[in-house]
Protein backbone atom coordinates (compact mmCIF):
# COMPACT_ATOMS: atom_id res chain seq x y z
CA UNK A 1 0.00 0.00 0.00
CA UNK A 2 1.21 3.77 -0.43
CA UNK A 3 0.52 6.45 1.09
CA UNK A 4 0.07 10.09 0.30
CA UNK A 5 2.61 13.25 1.74
CA UNK A 6 3.21 16.42 1.62
CA UNK A 7 5.93 18.47 1.51
CA UNK A 8 5.43 21.22 4.65
CA UNK A 9 7.31 23.67 3.18
CA UNK A 10 6.57 23.75 -0.47
CA UNK A 11 3.43 21.17 -0.36
CA UNK A 12 4.64 19.19 -3.10
CA UNK A 13 2.97 15.82 -3.18
CA UNK A 14 5.01 12.34 -3.21
CA UNK A 15 3.20 8.95 -3.20
CA UNK A 16 5.73 6.87 -1.26
CA UNK A 17 5.41 3.04 0.38
CA UNK A 18 3.70 2.61 4.04
CA UNK A 19 6.90 1.34 5.22
CA UNK A 20 8.89 4.99 4.88
CA UNK A 21 6.35 6.27 7.67
CA UNK A 22 8.73 8.09 10.09
CA UNK A 23 11.39 7.89 8.33
CA UNK A 24 13.42 11.24 7.15
CA UNK A 25 12.15 11.84 3.19
CA UNK A 26 14.28 14.87 1.46
CA UNK A 27 12.19 17.10 -0.66
CA UNK A 28 13.04 18.59 -4.16
CA UNK A 29 12.86 21.73 -2.41
CA UNK A 30 16.22 21.03 -0.04
CA UNK A 31 13.95 20.74 3.13
CA UNK A 32 14.50 17.13 5.08
CA UNK A 33 11.40 16.20 6.44
CA UNK A 34 9.25 13.36 8.46
CA UNK A 35 6.54 11.90 7.37
CA UNK A 36 3.66 11.99 9.74
CA UNK A 37 -0.08 10.20 10.16
CA UNK A 38 -0.96 13.50 10.19
CA UNK A 39 0.24 14.36 6.76
CA UNK A 40 -1.42 11.31 5.15
CA UNK A 41 -3.84 13.01 3.22
CA UNK A 42 -5.00 9.44 1.24
CA UNK A 43 -4.10 5.89 1.20
CA UNK A 44 -5.41 3.63 -1.73
CA UNK A 45 -4.43 0.28 -3.47
CA UNK A 46 -1.60 -0.11 -6.29
CA UNK A 47 -4.85 -1.05 -8.50
CA UNK A 48 -6.92 2.47 -7.62
CA UNK A 49 -3.92 4.06 -9.56
CA UNK A 50 -5.46 5.88 -12.50
CA UNK A 51 -3.17 6.26 -15.25
CA UNK A 52 -2.90 9.37 -17.83
CA UNK A 53 -4.53 8.74 -21.23
CA UNK A 54 -2.05 7.06 -23.53
CA UNK A 55 0.58 5.73 -20.81
CA UNK A 56 -0.43 1.85 -22.07
CA UNK A 57 -0.44 2.62 -25.64
CA UNK A 58 2.97 3.79 -25.20
CA UNK A 59 4.16 0.55 -23.16
CA UNK A 60 2.71 -1.75 -26.31
CA UNK A 61 4.65 0.09 -28.85
CA UNK A 62 7.69 -0.61 -27.10
CA UNK A 63 7.23 -4.34 -26.71
CA UNK A 64 9.42 -5.77 -29.43
CA UNK A 65 7.43 -8.54 -31.92
CA UNK A 66 10.08 -10.37 -32.97
CA UNK A 67 9.63 -9.71 -36.45
CA UNK A 68 12.55 -7.97 -38.42
CA UNK A 69 10.98 -4.23 -40.50
CA UNK A 70 11.10 -6.66 -43.49
CA UNK A 71 9.10 -9.56 -42.31
CA UNK A 72 6.75 -7.20 -41.08
CA UNK A 73 6.13 -5.70 -44.67
CA UNK A 74 5.94 -8.76 -46.10
CA UNK A 75 3.15 -9.76 -43.87
CA UNK A 76 1.22 -6.53 -44.43
CA UNK A 77 1.70 -7.16 -48.43
CA UNK A 78 0.66 -10.59 -48.52
CA UNK A 79 -2.63 -9.71 -46.68
CA UNK A 80 -5.39 -8.30 -49.13
CA UNK A 81 -6.22 -4.48 -48.13
CA UNK A 82 -9.96 -4.42 -47.25
CA UNK A 83 -10.76 -2.02 -50.24
CA UNK A 84 -9.54 -4.92 -52.53
CA UNK A 85 -11.62 -7.70 -50.40
CA UNK A 86 -14.33 -9.08 -53.12
CA UNK A 87 -17.47 -10.96 -52.01
CA UNK A 88 -18.57 -14.12 -53.66
CA UNK A 89 -21.44 -17.09 -52.24
CA UNK A 90 -23.35 -19.55 -53.06
CA UNK A 91 -27.19 -19.03 -52.24
CA UNK A 92 -30.03 -20.93 -52.61
CA UNK A 93 -31.92 -19.54 -56.64
CA UNK A 94 -33.68 -16.72 -56.08
CA UNK A 95 -37.17 -17.67 -55.47
CA UNK A 96 -38.37 -15.07 -57.93
CA UNK A 97 -35.89 -15.72 -60.53
CA UNK A 98 -37.80 -17.22 -63.99
CA UNK A 99 -41.49 -18.02 -62.11
CA UNK A 100 -43.65 -15.95 -64.37
CA UNK A 101 -41.95 -17.35 -67.36
CA UNK A 102 -42.44 -21.36 -66.04
CA UNK A 103 -46.04 -19.76 -64.56
CA UNK A 104 -46.64 -19.13 -68.38
CA UNK A 105 -45.03 -22.10 -69.90
CA UNK A 106 -47.15 -24.40 -67.23
CA UNK A 107 -50.81 -22.76 -68.16
CA UNK A 108 -49.78 -23.35 -72.09
CA UNK A 109 -48.62 -26.66 -72.25
CA UNK A 110 -51.85 -27.52 -69.90
CA UNK A 111 -53.80 -25.77 -72.63
CA UNK A 112 -52.53 -27.85 -75.27
CA UNK A 113 -52.75 -31.17 -72.87
CA UNK A 114 -56.15 -30.46 -71.87
CA UNK A 115 -57.63 -31.54 -75.51
CA UNK A 116 -55.93 -34.82 -75.32
CA UNK A 117 -57.48 -35.44 -72.15
CA UNK A 118 -61.00 -35.00 -73.81
CA UNK A 119 -61.50 -38.60 -74.82
CA UNK A 120 -60.93 -39.95 -71.16
CA UNK A 121 -64.33 -38.34 -70.68
CA UNK A 122 -65.62 -41.49 -72.58
CA UNK A 123 -64.74 -43.84 -69.65
CA UNK A 124 -65.89 -41.09 -66.63
CA UNK A 125 -66.28 -37.54 -67.20
CA UNK A 126 -64.06 -35.74 -65.12
CA UNK A 127 -61.16 -37.54 -65.87
CA UNK A 128 -60.15 -34.67 -67.86
CA UNK A 129 -60.36 -32.91 -64.65
CA UNK A 130 -58.47 -34.54 -62.78
CA UNK A 131 -55.61 -35.25 -64.93
CA UNK A 132 -55.55 -31.31 -65.19
CA UNK A 133 -55.51 -31.43 -61.57
CA UNK A 134 -52.00 -34.05 -61.39
CA UNK A 135 -50.62 -31.82 -64.11
CA UNK A 136 -50.83 -28.78 -62.34
CA UNK A 137 -49.84 -30.41 -58.92
CA UNK A 138 -46.60 -32.01 -60.84
CA UNK A 139 -45.58 -28.38 -62.24
CA UNK A 140 -46.11 -27.17 -58.67
CA UNK A 141 -43.87 -30.12 -57.10
CA UNK A 142 -41.31 -29.26 -59.81
CA UNK A 143 -41.32 -26.02 -59.24
CA UNK A 144 -40.33 -26.43 -55.48
CA UNK A 145 -37.79 -29.05 -55.88
CA UNK A 146 -36.03 -26.62 -58.51
CA UNK A 147 -35.73 -23.91 -56.16
CA UNK A 148 -34.11 -25.88 -53.64
CA UNK A 149 -31.47 -28.45 -56.23
CA UNK A 150 -30.25 -25.29 -58.53
CA UNK A 151 -28.23 -22.44 -56.65
CA UNK A 152 -27.01 -19.34 -57.13
CA UNK A 153 -24.29 -17.70 -57.05
CA UNK A 154 -23.16 -14.01 -56.58
CA UNK A 155 -19.34 -11.97 -56.91
CA UNK A 156 -19.07 -8.64 -56.10
CA UNK A 157 -15.52 -7.55 -57.08
CA UNK A 158 -14.63 -3.98 -58.56
CA UNK A 159 -14.84 -4.86 -62.02
CA UNK A 160 -18.58 -5.59 -61.28
CA UNK A 161 -21.68 -7.89 -59.99
CA UNK A 162 -21.51 -11.69 -61.49
CA UNK A 163 -24.96 -13.86 -60.98
CA UNK A 164 -24.06 -17.04 -62.24
CA UNK A 165 -26.53 -20.19 -62.05
CA UNK A 166 -25.58 -23.62 -61.40
CA UNK A 167 -28.48 -25.54 -63.00
CA UNK A 168 -29.29 -29.22 -61.66
CA UNK A 169 -33.27 -29.08 -63.29
CA UNK A 170 -33.86 -27.13 -66.54
CA UNK A 171 -35.18 -23.90 -64.96
CA UNK A 172 -35.88 -20.41 -67.34
CA UNK A 173 -33.03 -18.40 -66.04
CA UNK A 174 -29.93 -16.47 -67.57
CA UNK A 175 -26.16 -15.47 -66.20
CA UNK A 176 -25.75 -12.08 -65.57
CA UNK A 177 -22.76 -9.91 -65.50
CA UNK A 178 -22.73 -5.76 -64.79
CA UNK A 179 -19.36 -3.84 -65.38
CA UNK A 180 -19.36 -1.54 -62.10
CA UNK A 181 -18.30 1.64 -65.18
CA UNK A 182 -21.86 0.79 -66.43
CA UNK A 183 -23.65 1.05 -62.46
CA UNK A 184 -24.62 4.38 -61.56
CA UNK A 185 -26.28 2.89 -58.29
CA UNK A 186 -26.69 -0.47 -56.71
CA UNK A 187 -27.98 -1.09 -53.14
CA UNK A 188 -29.81 -3.25 -50.77
CA UNK A 189 -33.85 -3.02 -50.54
CA UNK A 190 -35.69 -4.54 -47.80
CA UNK A 191 -39.06 -5.50 -48.28
CA UNK A 192 -42.07 -7.42 -47.10
CA UNK A 193 -43.90 -10.28 -49.17
CA UNK A 194 -46.05 -13.07 -48.32
CA UNK A 195 -44.72 -16.36 -47.09
CA UNK A 196 -44.34 -18.76 -49.35
CA UNK A 197 -43.10 -22.62 -49.58
CA UNK A 198 -40.11 -21.13 -51.54
CA UNK A 199 -39.22 -18.75 -48.57
CA UNK A 200 -39.40 -21.09 -45.32
CA UNK A 201 -35.74 -19.39 -43.81
CA UNK A 202 -37.23 -15.76 -43.94
CA UNK A 203 -37.02 -13.59 -41.25
CA UNK A 204 -40.76 -13.37 -39.82
CA UNK A 205 -42.06 -9.56 -40.09
CA UNK A 206 -46.20 -10.22 -39.46
CA UNK A 207 -48.95 -11.37 -39.98
CA UNK A 208 -52.45 -10.06 -41.17
CA UNK A 209 -55.80 -12.37 -40.25
CA UNK A 210 -58.91 -11.43 -42.45
CA UNK A 211 -62.27 -12.91 -42.28
CA UNK A 212 -61.39 -15.29 -45.16
CA UNK A 213 -58.09 -16.03 -44.47
CA UNK A 214 -54.73 -15.45 -42.34
CA UNK A 215 -51.47 -13.61 -44.42
CA UNK A 216 -47.93 -14.24 -43.25
CA UNK A 217 -44.78 -11.37 -44.50
CA UNK A 218 -41.63 -11.98 -44.20
CA UNK A 219 -38.53 -9.67 -45.07
CA UNK A 220 -36.59 -10.19 -48.16
CA UNK A 221 -33.48 -8.23 -49.37
CA UNK A 222 -34.10 -7.54 -53.73
CA UNK A 223 -30.59 -6.19 -54.71
CA UNK A 224 -31.10 -3.14 -57.34
CA UNK A 225 -29.50 -1.74 -59.80
CA UNK A 226 -29.67 1.63 -61.62
CA UNK A 227 -27.72 1.68 -64.96
CA UNK A 228 -26.25 4.67 -66.24
CA UNK A 229 -28.16 4.51 -69.72
CA UNK A 230 -30.96 3.46 -67.81
CA UNK A 231 -33.85 5.67 -66.53
CA UNK A 232 -35.19 2.78 -64.19
CA UNK A 233 -33.47 0.28 -61.32
CA UNK A 234 -33.89 -3.72 -62.03
CA UNK A 235 -33.82 -6.18 -59.53
CA UNK A 236 -30.64 -8.40 -60.12
CA UNK A 237 -31.50 -11.02 -56.98
CA UNK A 238 -33.49 -11.55 -53.94
CA UNK A 239 -31.54 -12.27 -50.78
CA UNK A 240 -33.52 -14.31 -47.58
CA UNK A 241 -30.94 -14.19 -45.31
CA UNK A 242 -30.47 -10.68 -43.31
CA UNK A 243 -26.73 -11.36 -42.53
CA UNK A 244 -25.68 -12.23 -45.83
CA UNK A 245 -27.60 -8.85 -46.88
CA UNK A 246 -25.91 -7.35 -44.29
CA UNK A 247 -22.57 -8.61 -45.55
CA UNK A 248 -22.67 -7.75 -49.24
CA UNK A 249 -23.87 -3.79 -48.41
CA UNK A 250 -20.27 -2.73 -47.63
CA UNK A 251 -18.63 -4.62 -50.46
CA UNK A 252 -21.34 -2.85 -53.02
CA UNK A 253 -20.20 0.44 -51.19
CA UNK A 254 -16.53 0.16 -51.84
CA UNK A 255 -17.06 -0.99 -55.93
CA UNK A 256 -19.41 2.26 -56.11
CA UNK A 257 -16.22 4.33 -54.42
CA UNK A 258 -13.86 2.60 -57.25
CA UNK A 259 -16.00 3.46 -60.03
Amino acid sequence: MQIHVVCPTCNTTYFVKQNLLRKKLKCKCGVIFEPQTSSVKDTFEQSQVQFPSGFWDEKFDKIDDGLSEEEEKVTREDSPSESEAGFEMVLPMDPFTGGIYYLVMSILTGIILFPLTIPLAILWMPLPLIAMLVFASLAFIYRIRAHYVNQMIISIGKEGISIRYQIKLPWPCWHRYIPSDAIEDVHLECNTVKRTPLLPNAEYSHTTCTSKTTYTYVFVYDLKCKLKNQPWSSRLATIVDRSIAKAMRPHLKRMLQAN
